[in-house]
């Protein structure tokens, strides 16, 4: 049984973008000497502004002498190329330590999370695949859910590490079940929020007030945090500003496809939100999720939900 990795570490960390930046100085704010990488310079600079701490100045930097890694990469592909490069090329984790510790916060499909965990297995590094619930701001206030996957005693290990970023933490089993838990948190917010963006649209070309209508879902049994925090705020104001790409949701949602479908599921719900994204993202390109509402709202092919009927006696 290998030792808690506490404060200060080192911890290396790599991936510096709007989830990972606050997560990296919120555990160096916590007590852990943090060796952060992005291929940003300007990420870098911000990090050791934010921190005090000098960032990594390579991969390989923040893979060197330290006890822990955190990756908070875009997916499982990047990961593996961060840790096992590509090819018959020399793989990165070689210059680490052998009792390294490799924690995955990224969203991945957990199919490729488990096939990793093997691979770093045989050569003799422990995974944890921990995802984390709560945005951005959960990142910055160190308020984020960790879902954890993999041995109790890999999990342990790197109980300190989690806690130096979030509140609360869940041991959800073995290596890949912190990512199947994440896909599953994913597919329930975002098909919620379409789900309401289309309950929108259908009562406005009825004649429903939006204003009305959201007042009457924040009360009723329809409430969610899409109704609570999305609809007013960022779709009847036209803000569409809710800082989550559509590019990583539609990545998240065929995540959630594909993971229903390798448990025996076949054309079901999560297949079909993914469908929907993906012919967002052809049509719109990368932009805001919110603005999923203007794309539903062409496919009528009539004037806008916003032009309402006029009221009929």
């Amino acid at each position: 049984m290998t030792d808690i990795i506490a404060a200060p570490g080192p911890v290396g960390f790599l991936g510096l973008g709007a989830m990972g930046s606050g997560m990296a100085a919120t555990l160096a704010r916590n007590g852990f000497t943090v060796k952060a990488y992005d291929l940003s310079e300007e990420r870098r600079r911000e990090f050791e502004q934010a921190t005090g701490q000098a960032a990594a100045t390579s991969p390989t930097d923040a893979l060197s002498d330290v006890a822990a890694v955190v990756l908070m990469l875009p997916d499982g592909h990047f990961v593996r190329r961060a840790l096992l490069g590509e090819g018959d090329g020399a793989r990165p984790i070689a210059v680490s330590r052998p009792d390294m510790l490799v924690v995955d916060c990224s969203s991945c499909a957990p199919s490729h999370t488990q096939s990793l965990a093997v691979e770093l297995r045989e050569l003799g590094f422990a995974m944890v695949d921990s995802p984390v619930s709560g945005g951005v701001p959960g990142t910055r206030a160190g308020t984020l859910t960790m879902m954890a996957g993999g041995t109790e005693d890999a999990v342990r290990r790197a109980d300190a590490i989690l806690r130096g970023m979030g509140r609360t933490v869940f041991h959800t089993g073995p290596s890949g079940s912190g990512h199947a838990m994440k896909t599953l948190v994913n597919y329930i917010g975002t098909s919620q929020m379409l789900l309401d963006f289309e309950a929108l649209l259908i009562g406005q070309r009825f004649g429903l007030k939006p204003e009305t209508m959201v007042e009457i879902l924040n009360v009723s049994y329809a409430k969610n945090l899409s109704t609570e925090i999305v609809l007013a705020q960022q779709i009847l104001s036209q803000r569409f500003a809710h800082n989550f790409s559509l590019a990583l949701a539609t990545k998240d949602a065929r995540i959630a496809a594909e993971t229903a479908e390798a448990v025996g599921f076949g054309e079901t719900t999560p297949r079909h939100f993914a469908r929907v994204l993906g012919d967002a993202l052809e049509a719109m390109g990368d932009t805001d999720l919110t603005r999923v509402y203007q794309y539903l709202d062409s496919l009528w092919g009539r004037q806008s939900a916003s032009s309402r009927p006029e009221e009929q006696p």
